[in-house]
């Protein structure tokens, strides 16, 4: 029927004024709390417990979609050089040959781009002090890289086919060779 939209405070003259024209006309007073007094408590504390349940599911909604975030995408040197723009700005991890010298922080799809100065098959890195400890253990070597891609910037003189900042690791991938196929074991 009707709903009033400003109700009177508890006590003033004029609630008590309109107290009796209320009742008559079936007018109830909203309550400015949901956890109304003449509920019974387990009803109130089942409502709390709803409540808790639901903040910690969206919490931990959030929480998984920070994580897949923060997961790095495995991806190739190839697919990073044909498809930049399908990685730019994403979390990567990719393996390829490590060059590290002055104006070529480098990282090369083959050993022979490198040995014969195919810049476009390899990305420039942004490397840290802190993340290669030891660069020359590393230089020259295939390593795996984690960090965010971004195919606008080339590195040095925009010359290779993106670029790997903000990189997390940076580590030695195997040291062996494979044994070609039915070769005995020494």
């Amino acid at each position: 029927m009707f709903k009033r939209t400003a109700v009177p405070p508890v006590g003033s003259s004029e609630h008590q004024a309109r107290q009796p024209l209320n009742m008559a006309l079936g007018v109830k007073h909203e309550r400015r709390n949901n956890l109304e007094p003449h509920m019974p408590i387990s009803s109130r504390v089942s409502n709390v417990a709803l409540d808790i349940s639901l903040a910690l599911l969206l919490c931990s909604w959030s929480a998984t979609l920070w994580a897949a975030q923060q997961r790095p995408e495995m991806v190739s040197m190839l697919q990073l050089i044909a498809t930049p723009e399908k990685f730019d700005g994403k979390l990567v991890q990719v393996v390829g040959y490590l060059r590290i010298d002055f104006e070529e922080n480098a990282l090369y799809f083959h050993k022979e781009d490198y040995e014969h100065l195919i810049v476009n098959n390899g990305v420039w890195l942004h490397l840290g002090k802190e993340v290669c400890q030891k660069p020359v253990d590393l230089n020259l070597k295939y390593v795996k890289v984690v960090g965010r891609f971004d195919a606008e910037h080339g590195g040095h003189m925009d010359l290779y086919s993106g670029s790997i900042s903000n990189i997390t690791e940076c580590s030695s991938w195997f040291n062996r060779k494979r044994k070609p196929y039915g070769a005995t074991p020494n």
